[in-house]
């Protein structure tokens, strides 16, 4: 589990989603760390869901089930992991919320290969990604990135980050991310509460 937390406090370091100073903040009381595996993902979740149950403001407690929901059936259907890293926590006195998600898995560049879909760079596949390019063939898949991208960047105006092989999506359009290749896929989210119960689905139909 420690080693598993000095990586991601790593990654998050290395690819300026934080300030250094900010980071050790969020490790502490109040945050849930779980690494998940695939064959057991199931009942990870579960655990997960709980912890967001009790530990959330009830107004954002749909949102933030909603986009774990989205983000790891993403990684599920695509990324062929073995394991993965979820960070979440909910600051009380900011009233911000922080969800980092990370898989060992091929990367988003990495099954638009395996699946022959062309692409310029990284970053390319990345966006078509955002824009629902799917490497399954089913009706209604891969829209999962880019309902959340808009609930969070349109519904909460927060930040939306992703970093897959070479490639990055930042909607911060700061020029911060390393030129280090990531061995799977980083998704890093965060916003501030509104203080309000948000209708989502606007955003996420």
């Amino acid at each position: 589990m420690e080693e598993a937390k000095e990586k991601i406090k790593e990654l998050m370091m290395d690819l300026s989603i934080f300030k250094n100073e900010e980071i050790d903040n969020l490790f502490k009381l109040g945050s849930v760390f779980v690494i998940i595996q695939n064959e057991y993902i199931e009942e990870e979740m579960g655990g997960i869901f709980s912890f967001v149950n009790v530990s959330f403001p009830k107004h954002l407690q749909n949102t933030i089930l909603y986009l774990l929901s989205e983000l790891t059936d993403n990684i599920t259907q695509h990324s062929e992991f073995k394991k993965g890293i979820i960070f979440l926590n909910y600051d009380y006195i900011k009233k911000e919320t922080v969800m980092t998600v990370f898989d060992d898995g091929i990367s988003i560049p990495g099954g638009f290969k395996r699946n022959r879909i062309s692409f310029g760079d990284d970053s390319e596949a990345i966006k078509m990604a955002l824009k629902g390019k799917s490497t399954k063939d089913e009706k209604g898949r891969g829209f999962g990135l880019s309902t959340s991208q808009r609930l969070v960047e349109k519904g909460f105006s927060g930040e939306f980050l992703i970093v897959s092989g070479k490639g990055f999506y930042d909607s911060r359009n700061l020029n911060l991310i390393s030129k280090k290749e990531v061995k799977g896929t980083l998704l890093s989210i965060r916003f501030f509460d509104k203080g309000e119960d948000l209708n989502i689905y606007p955003y996420i139909a």
